[in-house]
């Protein structure tokens, strides 16, 4: 009897040995995995943060525009202004 408990208890621990050894092939294969995903996830964050910088410089160059235009519009009053005051010369000395 004792014989069948050791061929018993030595079967058990084989059985269990597999399944650990099986479990260990999982986690491998699931930790692997994980890495990938988390290399795919920190791809994606650098796209993301690089169409974030596109935003901003495109935001900056609007903002750069805008105040071409003001500028330029500036410079339409003063000439607007400078051709009323060369009229106005104009006429004063006829």
């Amino acid at each position: 009897e004792r014989t069948d408990d050791n061929i018993r208890l030595t079967a058990e621990v084989l059985k269990l040995q597999d399944s650990n050894n099986r479990g260990r092939a999982k986690y491998g294969e699931l930790k692997t995995k994980l890495a990938g995903k988390e290399q795919e996830v920190r791809e994606k964050q650098d796209i993301i943060n690089a169409r974030d910088e596109v935003i901003l410089i495109k935001e900056e160059v609007i903002r750069v525009k805008d105040e071409a235009i003001r500028v330029k519009e500036e410079e339409l009053t003063l000439l607007g202004a400078q051709l009323v005051d060369a009229q106005t010369r104009a006429r004063n000395c006829e």
